[in-house]
């Protein structure tokens, strides 16, 4: 009786194995997979600039761009104010679009009796009666295609109080343009 049982279980169990492996090719048989896959950059740019609107270039913080204010700025006198102009562009790259924002820090002696401030304007000769804000709130847009400059005019302005003013007093003006992409 064991033996018939025994039996029956194995046939029972065959026929499973049967069905079973009739369904995992029925199933296989209907199904199928799809992949798609993208590939990705990010995208990248260079800031430019320089004193004129040719000859555009990157300039690091250990080499910046010489700036030849044209009053001349060796020999300020409380009350006197200089300007300088300042081309910024999108240089080589893929992003298209970035906002600018800079900064003015003064080092030196002469440092605390100077205001560093900065206009946009559309033209080199528009510096005399632009309207100046401090460098840290004045931000501006800049698109590569096609490539478009922004004129900034850079005025220090030394202030009227005789005592802050030594006489031969010197101060270092650093401006540090940063562009982030949009």
């Amino acid at each position: 009786m064991a033996t018939a049982i025994s039996r029956k279980l194995r046939a029972v169990l065959a026929g499973g194995l049967v069905l079973g492996v009739g369904a995992a090719v029925t199933l296989a048989a209907w199904s199928d997979d799809e992949f798609a896959a993208g590939q990705f950059s990010a995208g990248q740019f260079s800031l430019v600039g320089n004193t004129a609107s040719t000859g555009l270039v990157n300039h690091d913080q250990a080499n910046p761009a010489t700036l030849a204010f044209e009053t001349n700025p060796d020999a300020l006198a409380p009350g006197d104010v200089v300007d300088e102009v300042y081309y910024v562009a999108l240089g080589d790259g893929t992003t298209d679009d970035a906002n600018v924002t800079f900064t003015a820090t003064a080092t030196g002696d002469l440092a605390p009796a100077l205001t560093p401030t900065a206009a946009l304007v559309g033209a080199a000769g528009d510096c005399a009666t632009a309207t100046y804000a401090d460098a840290s709130t004045l931000n501006f847009d800049l698109t590569a295609d096609p490539i478009n400059q922004q004129v900034v005019c850079l005025r220090v302005a030394v202030t009227d109080d005789q005592a802050a003013v030594g006489q031969g007093d010197k101060a270092t003006i650093t401006w540090q343009f940063t562009a982030t992409s949009k």
